[in-house]
């Protein structure tokens, strides 16, 4: 499943949102995995504090950042339980 968290706006929750549903599915024994296509890298910066405070289960986080987003997101999800995407309105076309 591939879950999109986005919106125009920035400091409205999407980061956190997103982690915090990662965090859930892994609560749940799920297997999700975070893509985080933002410059900015706010997913990112938890992830490895995550990390370097060795926080186990590991919730897995990837910065993604190109054109092939889309297609880079059907291969996860055939890997990943749930495929969470925190997009901000700047990723939209028009």
């Amino acid at each position: 499943m591939i879950i999109v968290i986005g919106g125009q706006k920035g400091g409205d929750g999407k980061s956190t949102t997103c982690i915090n549903k990662g965090v859930y599915f892994l609560k749940k024994e799920q297997d999700p995995v975070i893509v985080d296509p933002d410059y900015q890298g706010s997913c990112c910066v938890f992830g490895q504090n995550r990390d370097a405070n060795e926080i186990i289960p590991r919730l897995p986080i990837i910065q993604k950042i190109d054109q092939r987003v889309s297609e880079d997101l059907k291969s996860l999800a055939k890997k990943y339980s749930h495929v969470l995407v925190d997009a901000g309105g700047y990723d939209s076309v028009g």
